[in-house]
């Protein structure tokens, strides 16, 4: 996992599953996170709809978090 951050860096979140996410969901998911209060802007990604080397490279680099897990 990169260890730092640009001025305007943002964040990205990629979704997987089965399946392709409906691009509606995506849409308010977006939605969402502009509206928020978050300090960066966040990508949505579905694993499904980006290139392959997008991907290898994202599973390489990134930090896996898992919404099912409690604190």
């Amino acid at each position: 996992m990169i260890e730092w951050s640009r001025p305007y860096s943002d964040l990205d979140l990629l979704l997987t599953g089965p399946d392709k996410i409906p691009r509606a969901l995506l849409f308010q998911l977006e939605e969402a996170f502009e509206q928020s209060a978050l300090p960066y802007r966040v990508d949505i990604l579905d694993a499904h709809r980006i290139a392959p080397s997008f991907l290898s490279l994202i599973l390489e680099d990134g930090a896996e978090l898992d919404w099912r897990t409690t604190a």
